[in-house]
């Protein structure tokens, strides 16, 4: 006797209904065995398959339904919805287009329009889809979802916080909406608001990725170290089951080890930035001179535009064409000298790889340098077109991009040694003093007075102007320590931000420290910065992460920098930049060792001043400020990417030959 199919199918959807995906499927394959032509079963099958994660399955068997079917909105929706999921945009924007004409009242297809348009990076259409959904339904959770994702892709993270928070009133139980409420909040710099939201995240669901990584940084941003120990090992715990459990940035203020940031970096870069077909074909271009082709979002008035600037005016014009393109801006002096310095200068879109791609490949690029790696508005989306045939990352992210596009990392002997290679899936090009350019032609202003800093008139000073995201518990142990064995001393910190200063304070007062003994510099420019900077005896450095160009900045200040070596390129930076200013014995490899010799130059003027003395004169005469002879060697290693590219060689790790000392 036929079975009744009808009671079979309403028996499909109550268990499809309650969540019972395996015996919804079992029941809709049972109608499907007595009769395939069913759209419905068909259709109903393929959405289980898609819940379950087996896109191709659900795409097929939708497509099945869809042939039986082909008017169905329902249909081409939920088909367009897998395909977007599966990267196939483009069918996604033609099953959805498709939707929308069968059914043009489907807010639901508008708010996966508007999904599917943020990913093709066409933000104007991705808007307008989202803002068509809302108005066809106010209360469509989904689509206040996909435009706060536009919103924060834009970088407009006030907008995002709105249609996240309004999301969330709508749905409390939706993860995107939370975690998108979380990236609004950090985005806007809304720390202490962001923390409780990252810790329901992760206790709710302790597998979703990035977020138990974000979590402990946002807390050291801070400098809330609650919790500290635990919150690091079981971070370090969860991203050795899962490295998507932090973004590379975060992992490595996380940890010291470079097959963690290896893993991470790999994983989030497999994740966030699609490689694509390659602009570049094998090409030999024949110019004149080799193009070099910088990527930057930082030819501003930042960190990495002020130590650089000087390397560009000093590059060989006579052999090399320079290209800067730029994907952040600023109206500051240092970028309209920054600007000048090179032969042509580019805006590109940062989040649109393949039109900036495109504009890179059409200038022929021989070189082309990555200056950002895993920070904000950096050009590895462009990148991963392959739109030249030398690839290069340098300087603004200490470690592995861990993207196959990558050919060469520019390192140096300290900050990469030879093994550690094995942790960077890019090839090393060593330069033989250090890996960082300093412009040796900026000069210091005069020192101001103690007391026009908030500086007590007598005491030695203490400094560390590094972010308030490096300061471990542990090394301010020793700061409090040095602070209580050394009579009239101060500790002289960046003020970072409003939560951090209160719980340093209120960390030194458990340590038996005064507030008095802590001062805080307000932000200044870089010139005033600089001036005042004089005016410390010692930098402490930091552990996992030192200081890059704020230990250069102290150095060129006059002010002899403490670091402890670690294991890690962050961590290794300081001890690269002393190499190459000729003071070693500033080197720490412990942290014993690290609080013994900052206590032995605060006891001892002397040797204080001796060691002050040795650095004002190697300032002048060692490799760190002699921007001259690091272009050569920067060059040096260009043309050895070169010839091989050239001789169709593939990329290969080397040691670029050290110059002659000055005499």
């Amino acid at each position: 006797m036929r079975p009744n199919l009808n009671d079979i199918f309403n028996r499909a959807l109550s268990a499809h209904r309650a969540g019972q995906l395996d015996a919804a499927a079992a029941l809709y394959r049972e109608v499907l065995s007595h009769s395939k032509k069913q759209f419905a079963p068909l259709h109903l099958l393929g959405v289980i398959e898609g819940q379950r994660g087996n896109l191709a399955e659900g795409i097929r068997q939708i497509s099945k339904a869809l042939r039986l079917e082909p008017r169905s909105a329902e249909a081409h929706l939920n088909l367009g919805r897998l395909q977007g999921e599966a990267g196939d945009l483009v069918n996604a924007e033609r099953n959805l287009r498709k939707a929308i004409a069968y059914d043009p009242q489907s807010a639901l297809a508008y708010s996966n329009l508007a999904a599917v348009y943020r990913r093709m990076k066409l933000y104007d259409q991705a808007k307008a889809s989202a803002d068509e959904a809302l108005r066809i339904n106010p209360n469509e959770w989904m689509a206040l979802i996909n435009r706060g994702n536009l919103f924060l892709a834009v970088n407009l993270p006030a907008q995002a916080k709105a249609d996240y928070e309004r999301a969330a009133a709508l749905f409390p139980s939706s993860a995107e909406a939370w975690s998108g409420l979380a990236h609004a909040l950090l985005d806007l710099k809304h720390y202490q608001e962001a923390i409780p939201l990252l810790e329901k995240i992760v206790k709710e669901d302790p597998e979703l990725d990035i977020f138990r990584g974000r979590l402990f940084v946002t807390k050291m941003v801070i400098c809330d170290w609650s919790r500290y120990e635990n919150d690091r090992a079981e971070c370090i715990s969860a991203i050795s089951r899962n490295p998507a459990q932090a973004m590379p940035y975060d992992s490595i203020i996380v940890t010291e080890d470079p097959s963690l940031h290896l893993s991470c970096a790999i994983t989030y870069t497999q994740a966030k930035i699609s490689e694509a077909e390659p602009l570049w074909q094998g090409e030999r271009y024949a110019h004149e001179k080799i193009r070099i082709g910088y990527v930057s979002p930082d030819f501003r008035d930042h960190a990495v535009g002020r130590i650089i600037a000087g390397l560009f005016e000093h590059h060989d014009r006579t052999k090399f064409e320079l290209y800067g393109f730029s994907t952040a801006q600023d109206q500051s002096a240092l970028r309209t000298r920054i600007k000048s310095a090179f032969d042509h200068f580019v805006e590109i879109n940062p989040t649109n790889g393949l039109e900036s791609a495109q504009r890179i490949r059409d200038e022929e690029i021989d070189i082309l340098i990555d200056l950002a790696g895993h920070t904000r508005h950096s050009g590895l989306e462009a990148m991963a077109f392959k739109p030249s045939p030398v690839q290069v990352t340098w300087l603004g992210f200490p470690g592995t991009t861990g993207a196959p596009f990558m050919d060469y990392i520019i390192a140096d002997p300290t900050v990469i040694p030879a093994n550690q290679e094995s942790f960077y899936l890019e090839k090393i090009a060593r330069l033989p003093d250090t890996y960082q350019p300093n412009d040796g032609d900026l000069k210091v202003a005069e020192r101001p007075s103690r007391d026009a800093v908030g500086l007590p008139p007598n005491g030695l000073v203490f400094s560390c102007f590094n972010n308030t995201f490096k300061i471990t518990p542990e090394v301010f142990d020793i700061w409090m320590r040095l602070l209580g064995q050394i009579e009239g001393s101060v500790l002289w910190l960046i003020e970072g931000n409003a939560a951090a200063k209160a719980n340093l304070i209120k960390e030194a007062a458990k340590r038996g420290i005064s507030p008095e003994c802590l001062v805080f510099a307000p932000p200044a420019d870089y010139a005033t910065y600089l001036a005042r900077t004089q005016l410390a005896d010692l930098f402490l450095d930091n552990n996992y992460w030192n200081g890059h160009s704020t230990a250069s900045d102290a150095l060129r200040c006059g002010v002899p920098v403490i670091t402890c070596q670690g294991s890690s390129f962050a961590s290794r930076v300081a001890s690269s930049l002393l190499r190459a200013i000729e003071m070693p014995e500033l080197i720490t490899h412990s942290l014993e060792e690290y609080e013994a010799l900052a206590l032995k130059l605060a006891r001892d003027p002397a040797l204080l001043a001796a060691t002050k003395e040795k650095l004002a004169k190697n300032r002048l005469t060692t490799p760190l400020f002699d921007t001259g002879r690091f272009t050569r060697h920067l060059e040096s290693a260009y043309q050895t990417m070169y010839e091989r590219a050239q001789r169709g060689e593939s990329p290969a790790s080397f040691t670029v030959e050290a110059l002659p000392p000055k005499t």
